[in-house]
């Protein structure tokens, strides 16, 4: 993993290049957001499961 090395001194947007244009940073925040979108996904399935099944329900309708 690459050494993070914080140079607070520099103006914002210089820092944000300085990172964006480490491969190894990009490569890991990448990996975290894949990560973090496939979970919000099937979090989102998941609850949506449950709300057709009540639907479902509610109509008098058995679900699987």
């Amino acid at each position: 993993m690459s050494e993070l090395n914080l140079q607070l001194n520099l103006p914002l947007d210089m820092r944000i290049e300085q990172f964006k244009e480490d491969p190894e940073r990009m490569k890991h925040v990448n990996e975290f957001l894949d990560e973090l979108f496939d979970e919000a996904h099937k979090e989102a399935e998941r609850r949506n499961s449950g709300k057709l099944k009540g639907k479902l329900d509610s109509l008098g309708i058995q679900s699987k």
